[in-house]
């Protein structure tokens, strides 16, 4: 339920983002790390997110999940889940 608001998934989605480069940054997180970081961020934490707020909206069954880690799969729903339309 609450991914269906639109502010708090972009918090979900931009607060990891932020945080990260944040610490790229001011030097606590070596590049190295940060590409792992980013290669985690974009091929697991944000398909799973995507799918909650899919999920939460009916717009996607449970046991469809999976699919939303192939990429550019829900690329038909983009314009859903980053303008709510």
């Amino acid at each position: 339920m609450i991914m269906r608001n639109i502010f708090l998934f972009y918090i979900f989605l931009l607060i990891p983002f932020a945080m990260a480069l944040s610490a790229l940054k001011l030097g606590y997180l070596p590049g190295s790390s940060f590409v792992i970081f980013m290669a985690v961020y974009f091929f697991i934490y944000r398909p799973f997110i995507c799918g909650l707020r899919l999920i939460q909206s009916k717009k996607l069954s449970k046991q469809e999940l999976w699919k939303n880690f192939i990429p550019f799969w829900n690329d038909k729903y983009w314009v859903f889940l980053f303008f709510n339309k």
